[in-house]
């Protein structure tokens, strides 16, 4: 079969299906539809959950996961500074309260002080990890009951001098922690009802209980916003990252399938002509550096017209298909490469392999394609299919091409051909 011919037969099998090379590309479909699944899920919670700082329950616990490790640094940072200001708070009851702060320091450094710098000690257990939220809930509630206590005990002329304290206890809770929306929502209802019972147990004026839950509320609105804001952005940024894997993920898998379809031929899921000769050419320029040998296999198929024109093509597909998986697992190394040449040829590139190697492995082939006793009543060579097989050895150098070595293969095959088929002859022309 000349060139010509082999390059027609070639463009018209090309469409041509094959089970190994259709799976393939069914599993790289199936892979993207998912992906495309799963992209329109995350968009559809970027539209509701994001807003509503809620995503449905497997979603929900990746986010947080995903916050856990994007904040734990900052969570344990947040902490030892917070037991930090706790602690140096106390030298400006010091400085206020100097009669008074026998009675003070127990409840800063007994309670306060104590309670912040355990949890940020906490911290660096494996428990503290999963459980971030939950911990600086737990810490900025003891901090407001530990402010509510100091105040009622704090002297009449310094009370309202630490009352600014509860706003600080919210923007620390809400802003620095990053505490999640409806947690801080939560730290600011308790500290919202301990602010105004003390106007019940210490009453003041109504101007100035006017004028403080006036600034509080300004503070509490302020930080629920920016709590809202912050806890929305790292949904979005999280539902955006994901959305930008997936699409990684897809274009990637988008390109697997083209390289395969460009590489592979359809009908047994070996490499194609093309993706031969690229081999071939890279093979023969490595080998040039080394001056190794190469040796190359053509396989043609015996009096294949007659069995597509007594079984039919499909049967011929089959056969076909079922002679590229045998040729296809016989060669066991890496840099070994089984390609359909054209129609009913196949070739094969053997790196490193002289010629005694090269013919002991084509008679191998040969006795396996004879075993596999494919009926063929119209062959010439015997009751089944077998092959031909013409093969050649050269080492690299810089004069000769690898087409040399391809047409010193041809022509044993023909020479195998006319010797009455079913056997390997080795090219000495090189």
């Amino acid at each position: 079969m000349n060139k010509k011919e082999r390059d027609r037969t070639s463009r018209a099998d090309f469409d041509m299906g094959s089970n190994a090379s259709q799976e393939y590309i069914g599993e790289h479909q199936q892979d993207t539809q998912l992906m495309d699944d799963e992209i329109r899920r995350l968009e559809s919670e970027a539209g509701t959950g994001v807003r509503r700082l809620r995503f449905s329950k497997g979603l929900e616990k990746q986010f947080r996961d995903f916050h856990n490790q994007q904040f734990l640094l900052y969570h344990r940072l947040c902490l030892m500074v917070g037991a930090a200001a706790v602690g140096a708070m106390g030298l400006l009851d010091l400085v206020l309260i100097k009669d008074g702060w026998n009675i003070i320091a127990p409840v800063r450094y007994g309670v306060g002080f104590a309670v912040v710098s355990i949890a940020g000690i906490a911290v660096f257990s494996p428990f503290f990890v999963h459980r971030q939220q939950q911990v600086l809930l737990q810490v900025n509630l003891c901090v407001v009951h530990m402010t509510s206590l100091l105040l009622l005990i704090a002297p009449d002329e310094l009370y309202l001098h630490y009352m600014p304290a509860y706003m600080l206890v919210m923007m620390f809770s809400a802003v620095i922690c990053h505490m999640f929306f409806w947690r801080a929502v939560a730290v600011g209802v308790v500290t919202a009802v301990s602010y105004n019972a003390l106007f019940f147990l210490r009453p003041q004026s109504f101007e100035v209980i006017a004028t403080f839950n006036a600034h509080f509320l300004c503070t509490i609105l302020i930080t629920w916003a920016a709590s809202y804001y912050l806890e929305y952005s790292a949904r979005r940024d999280f539902l955006q990252r994901g959305i930008l894997r997936l699409e990684r993920n897809q274009l990637s898998n988008v390109n697997d399938q083209l390289q395969h379809m460009a590489t592979t031929d359809p009908l047994t899921g070996l490499y194609n002509r093309r993706e031969m000769e690229r081999r071939l050419q890279e093979e023969w320029r490595r080998g040039a550096r080394s001056d190794h040998f190469i040796s190359v296999m053509l396989i043609d198929v015996d009096d294949f017209k007659a069995y597509n024109d007594h079984y039919g093509h499909q049967a011929g597909d089959s056969c076909l298909t079922q002679l590229g998986t045998l040729f296809g697992g016989a060669f066991q190394r890496a840099s070994d490469c089984v390609a359909r040449y054209g129609g009913e040829e196949f070739i094969v590139l053997l790196p490193e392999t002289d010629a005694e190697a090269a013919q002991k492995l084509a008679e191998k082939l040969c006795h396996k394609v004879f075993d596999q006793r494919i009926p063929h009543t119209h062959a010439r060579a015997a009751d089944r299919i077998t092959v031909s097989i013409g093969a050649a050895t050269a080492q690299s150098h810089h004069e000769g091409h690898y087409e040399h070595l391809i047409k010193a293969a041809d022509e044993a095959l023909y020479q195998a051909k006319e010797q009455g088929r079913n056997q390997v002859v080795m090219s000495t022309a090189l």
